[in-house]
């Protein structure tokens, strides 16, 4: 906004054509705290003759004292401002090593207060986070708060980055959140002298260790790729499971308005794909469900339970108290911490990696389970025991779904 009005005080006029002669503002301080900005609105001034006023009259661009007085007063105010923030700053540090939540909307799960927790809403929450950990996808956790006319604190629907922040968030687990948004949100929690998380006084709604899994498995690089963003959740089965048996592509679902019907189809080259195949869609899906689950009828889908045999929070604690030793040694030091950096997140790394291949889908008969189930738990399930379902052209004109047309390939 201000640099378009330097723009419009340049050309002599407003965006709509109205005449702009110059500029008034309450104070100079009203027109910018930064010396390098004043600048830009002196040259402005000087170079096209609109003078840049205030009201009282003090505040005079045009001439070489007023110009002086002006950079003194802004110098000042930017000090001042410098020194506020300074305290504001250093005000909420000391409440985050308190556990003490502050100002803005109340997070969902609590009341006003932020400190007590709504007990209908936190149920909601851990629901939630075990139908994460079941495989169903935050949009489709969208789709059902909303229908049952769930709003978030800010009396909006929810959308799938409003979910994922807040099971992202460590206030669910009882953490004192505060960061820089440049850290991931996850990691945004207040720290003790020895580098410790702190306990906020909010309390918890998750444990710890199931927010850990939850978030692994928000992380999960296999649902954060812009190949995987879908805001109404996955529609179709196996869509980026089966394959192309030509040029290995990965099939794309889509509707067939006239049939009624879903169909996987290659891309056309211009897409990265040869369009060669194409097949309905529940042929496949039905044949493919069938294998799986005559696969899986003597065996349980259950995730092994336990905590990280790394335990990662010690190693880390133990990493930076060899830091704080060496952190006198100059240059050394500095390299010390770049090398500590690294292996805290590749410690990070691994426990994510770990919490996922523990916190899959736990069902004990699939096939019963199978109809009540999401079809992001379905594809969960499948790629458990597929690595991919391969479709090879047709042999000549057929009304009838050809199964050899399908090559099953199993995981070891």
């Amino acid at each position: 906004m201000y640099e378009g009005a330097l723009e419009d005080l340049k050309r002599g006029a407003t965006k709509t054509g109205k005449p702009l002669d110059g500029l008034i503002v309450s104070d100079v301080d009203r027109l910018t705290r930064d010396p390098r900005h004043l600048e830009d609105a002196i040259d402005v001034v000087v170079q096209y003759g609109r003078p840049v006023i205030d009201i009282s009259g003090t505040l005079d661009l045009l001439t070489d004292n007023g110009r002086s007085v002006a950079r003194i007063v802004v110098a000042l105010k930017n000090q001042q401002s410098a020194d506020t923030s300074r305290r504001v700053r250093t005000a909420h540090r000391e409440l985050a090593k308190a556990g003490v939540p502050v100002g803005g909307y109340r997070p969902f799960g609590w009341e006003p207060d932020k400190r007590t927790i709504r007990k209908a809403e936190a149920d909601m929450i851990v629901v939630g986070a075990d139908e994460i950990l079941a495989g169903v996808g935050t949009h489709t956790l969208c789709r059902r708060w909303n229908e049952l006319g769930i709003l978030t604190t800010r009396g909006h629907q929810w959308q799938r980055q409003v979910m994922k922040n807040m099971y992202l968030s460590p206030r669910l687990a009882g953490y004192r959140v505060h960061g820089p948004t440049t850290v991931p949100l996850e990691q945004r929690y207040a720290c003790t002298v020895d580098g410790q998380p702190v306990m906020g006084l909010q309390g918890h709604i998750l444990d710890v260790e199931v927010w850990e899994k939850v978030v692994a498995k928000l992380r999960d690089p296999a649902r954060t790729g812009n190949q995987n963003i879908h805001i109404g959740g996955r529609k179709y089965l196996l869509s980026g499971i089966i394959r192309c048996a030509y040029c290995g592509a990965r099939l794309t679902g889509g509707w067939d308005k006239g049939w009624k019907k879903h169909h996987y189809s290659c891309r056309p080259v211009t897409a990265g794909g040869c369009g060669s195949v194409a097949v309905t869609g529940h042929h496949v899906d039905e044949l493919v469900t069938n294998l799986v689950l005559a696969y899986l009828a003597n065996r349980d889908v259950e995730a092994e339970s336990g905590p990280w045999p790394k335990a990662a929070e010690a190693e880390i604690a133990e990493i930076m108290a060899a830091w704080r030793e060496t952190k006198r040694g100059g240059t050394r030091a500095l390299q010390m911490v770049e090398e500590l950096e690294g292996d805290v997140a590749k410690l990070r790394g691994e426990r994510n990696d770990w919490l996922r291949a523990h916190s899959g889908p736990q069902l004990t008969n699939v096939a019963s389970s199978w109809p009540r189930l999401e079809v992001e738990q379905r594809r969960d399930i499948i790629a458990t025991v597929i690595e991919a379902v391969v479709l090879s052209k047709a042999d000549g004109p057929k009304n009838r779904f050809d199964p050899d047309r399908i090559t099953v390939i199993w995981r070891p």
